[in-house]
Protein backbone atom coordinates (compact mmCIF):
# COMPACT_ATOMS: atom_id res chain seq x y z
CA UNK A 1 0.00 0.00 0.00
CA UNK A 2 1.21 3.47 -0.83
CA UNK A 3 0.67 6.45 1.47
CA UNK A 4 1.30 10.12 0.74
CA UNK A 5 1.63 10.20 -3.07
CA UNK A 6 0.48 13.40 -4.72
CA UNK A 7 1.60 15.65 -7.54
CA UNK A 8 1.75 19.40 -7.83
CA UNK A 9 -0.50 20.83 -10.59
CA UNK A 10 1.63 21.55 -13.64
CA UNK A 11 4.35 19.17 -12.40
CA UNK A 12 2.66 15.86 -13.19
CA UNK A 13 5.11 13.18 -14.32
CA UNK A 14 4.42 11.06 -17.36
CA UNK A 15 1.92 8.24 -16.73
CA UNK A 16 4.29 6.05 -18.76
CA UNK A 17 6.87 6.48 -15.99
CA UNK A 18 4.83 6.57 -12.77
CA UNK A 19 1.69 4.46 -13.28
CA UNK A 20 3.44 1.06 -13.24
CA UNK A 21 5.11 2.00 -9.94
CA UNK A 22 1.91 3.35 -8.37
CA UNK A 23 0.03 0.15 -9.28
CA UNK A 24 2.85 -2.12 -8.06
CA UNK A 25 3.10 -0.28 -4.73
CA UNK A 26 -0.66 -0.29 -4.17
CA UNK A 27 -0.81 -4.02 -4.99
CA UNK A 28 2.19 -4.91 -2.84
CA UNK A 29 1.92 -6.51 0.56
CA UNK A 30 4.41 -3.96 1.93
CA UNK A 31 3.50 -0.57 3.41
CA UNK A 32 5.33 2.27 1.66
CA UNK A 33 5.62 5.89 2.77
CA UNK A 34 6.27 8.66 0.22
CA UNK A 35 8.59 11.51 1.17
CA UNK A 36 6.82 14.49 -0.40
CA UNK A 37 9.74 16.81 0.42
CA UNK A 38 11.83 15.06 -2.25
CA UNK A 39 11.55 15.20 -6.04
CA UNK A 40 9.72 12.50 -7.97
CA UNK A 41 8.16 9.48 -6.31
CA UNK A 42 10.56 8.90 -3.41
CA UNK A 43 9.51 6.17 -0.97
CA UNK A 44 10.64 3.76 1.73
CA UNK A 45 9.00 0.84 3.47
CA UNK A 46 7.59 0.96 6.97
CA UNK A 47 7.57 -2.46 8.60
CA UNK A 48 4.34 -3.66 10.27
CA UNK A 49 4.09 -2.51 13.88
CA UNK A 50 6.90 0.02 13.49
CA UNK A 51 6.65 3.80 13.60
CA UNK A 52 9.99 4.31 11.85
CA UNK A 53 10.62 4.23 8.12
CA UNK A 54 13.41 2.00 6.82
CA UNK A 55 16.59 3.65 5.49
CA UNK A 56 16.49 1.90 2.08
CA UNK A 57 14.66 4.02 -0.50
CA UNK A 58 13.64 4.12 -4.15
CA UNK A 59 13.28 7.33 -6.15
CA UNK A 60 11.36 7.24 -9.45
CA UNK A 61 11.60 10.29 -11.69
CA UNK A 62 11.74 11.48 -15.29
CA UNK A 63 15.11 13.12 -16.13
CA UNK A 64 14.09 13.68 -19.77
CA UNK A 65 10.67 13.42 -21.47
CA UNK A 66 9.84 9.75 -22.02
CA UNK A 67 12.75 8.47 -19.90
CA UNK A 68 11.92 6.83 -16.59
CA UNK A 69 14.57 6.27 -13.94
CA UNK A 70 14.30 4.37 -10.65
CA UNK A 71 17.18 4.65 -8.20
CA UNK A 72 17.76 2.32 -5.24
CA UNK A 73 19.59 4.29 -2.54
CA UNK A 74 20.16 5.03 1.13
CA UNK A 75 20.49 8.48 2.65
CA UNK A 76 23.49 9.18 4.83
CA UNK A 77 23.07 8.44 8.53
CA UNK A 78 24.51 11.88 9.33
CA UNK A 79 21.63 14.33 9.78
CA UNK A 80 23.60 17.28 8.34
CA UNK A 81 24.76 15.36 5.24
CA UNK A 82 23.11 15.42 1.82
CA UNK A 83 25.04 12.33 0.67
CA UNK A 84 23.20 9.40 -0.90
CA UNK A 85 24.56 5.92 -1.47
CA UNK A 86 23.32 4.41 -4.74
CA UNK A 87 22.68 0.68 -5.04
CA UNK A 88 21.59 0.63 -8.68
CA UNK A 89 19.28 2.09 -11.32
CA UNK A 90 16.49 0.93 -13.62
CA UNK A 91 16.05 2.86 -16.86
CA UNK A 92 12.98 2.76 -19.13
CA UNK A 93 13.29 4.74 -22.37
CA UNK A 94 10.04 5.51 -24.21
CA UNK A 95 8.29 2.52 -22.68
CA UNK A 96 6.79 1.67 -19.31
CA UNK A 97 8.93 -0.01 -16.67
CA UNK A 98 8.78 -3.79 -16.94
CA UNK A 99 6.54 -5.17 -14.13
CA UNK A 100 9.05 -7.94 -13.35
CA UNK A 101 11.82 -5.32 -12.94
CA UNK A 102 9.59 -3.33 -10.58
CA UNK A 103 8.70 -6.37 -8.46
CA UNK A 104 12.34 -7.49 -8.23
CA UNK A 105 13.40 -3.97 -7.23
CA UNK A 106 10.68 -3.84 -4.55
CA UNK A 107 11.86 -7.23 -3.24
CA UNK A 108 15.41 -5.84 -3.15
CA UNK A 109 14.17 -2.81 -1.18
CA UNK A 110 12.24 -5.01 1.27
CA UNK A 111 15.38 -7.17 1.75
CA UNK A 112 17.37 -4.10 2.81
CA UNK A 113 19.39 -4.11 -0.44
CA UNK A 114 20.94 -7.46 0.46
CA UNK A 115 23.59 -8.25 -2.20
CA UNK A 116 22.10 -11.68 -2.95
CA UNK A 117 18.73 -10.05 -3.81
CA UNK A 118 20.19 -7.48 -6.26
CA UNK A 119 18.22 -7.64 -9.53
CA UNK A 120 20.24 -8.45 -12.65
CA UNK A 121 18.58 -5.58 -14.52
CA UNK A 122 20.00 -2.84 -12.24
CA UNK A 123 22.58 -0.55 -13.82
CA UNK A 124 25.55 0.69 -11.80
CA UNK A 125 25.92 4.11 -13.45
CA UNK A 126 23.81 6.56 -15.45
CA UNK A 127 24.25 9.77 -17.45
CA UNK A 128 21.65 11.83 -15.54
CA UNK A 129 21.63 14.14 -12.56
CA UNK A 130 19.45 12.77 -9.76
CA UNK A 131 17.34 15.48 -8.07
CA UNK A 132 17.10 15.70 -4.28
Amino acid sequence: MLEGWRTTPGDEPSPLVMEPWIHALNDSEGYFIVDTSKAGLDFAERKPGSETVERCRIKVFEPDPGVGLAMAYKDSRLTHSLDRFAYGFLVARRRPFDPSDISSMLAYLRAGFHPERRPESLKRALPYTVPR
